[in-house]
């Protein structure tokens, strides 16, 4: 088995130095998976602003040696206006009513 480095980076970096023995790449990827679905929901606004959140994956400890996976994720959250709701609105009841 082998050890792989799981690190973060949300506006700020926290980078693995004791890693976790997998047998392959299969749980490596759910791994991966499973924890950037677990730690998505507690994401703040940098998220939501366009940041990227990214979870990567590495041979060494620290952020050293090869990447081997990395999943990315960002959102832009587009401000809606009173105004644009209203006019939203009045053609929806339009459209049915």
């Amino acid at each position: 088995m082998n050890l792989y480095y799981f690190h973060i980076r949300n506006g700020h970096t926290v980078l693995d130095d004791v890693g976790s023995r997998l047998p392959s790449m299969v749980p490596v990827k759910a791994k991966a998976l499973k924890a950037s679905c677990e730690m998505l929901p507690s994401v703040h606004s940098d998220l939501w602003d366009g940041t990227p959140w990214r979870l990567w994956v590495t041979d060494c400890p620290n952020a050293t040696g090869e990447t081997l996976l990395a999943p990315e994720f960002s959102a832009i959250l587009r401000e809606v206006t009173a105004q644009r709701r209203i006019r939203d609105r009045e053609t929806y009841l339009n459209g049915v009513c």
